[in-house]
């Protein structure tokens, strides 16, 4: 099996299942986009997933169309934390408020 099969069959066994059961759906988005991102985010917009869209660090553009996807972007700086502190708060404040949109529906 090639790297590229064992990923794509980790996708069908773990991503794709986890997303489909989750409430939303967090994206780190990067300068230069990535296979797994590409995937993630295809698979977001598949299942009708609540997209919050997450940059660290240095800002860098965002293109109109990909900014079109998300209900709600958080920056975290690099002095900040995903895990405590600010910027942890704004993004658990962002979760909070699209948790039960995600849900509505999928029963």
């Amino acid at each position: 099996m090639t790297d590229e099969d064992a990923f794509f069959e980790h996708a069908r066994r773990e991503m794709f299942p986890k997303m489909a059961s989750s409430a939303c759906v967090i994206s780190i988005l990067s300068a230069t986009p990535d296979p797994k991102l590409c995937l993630e985010l295809g698979a977001a917009l598949l299942f009708d997933k609540p997209i919050i869209a997450v940059t660290i660090g240095e800002g860098f553009p965002i293109p109109a169309r990909l900014r079109r996807l998300f209900v709600e972007h958080v920056h975290i700086d690099d002095d900040e934390s995903l895990s405590e502190g600010p910027g942890a708060a704004r993004l658990q404040a962002a979760i909070g408020r699209h948790v039960d949109t995600g849900r509505k529906g999928r029963r």
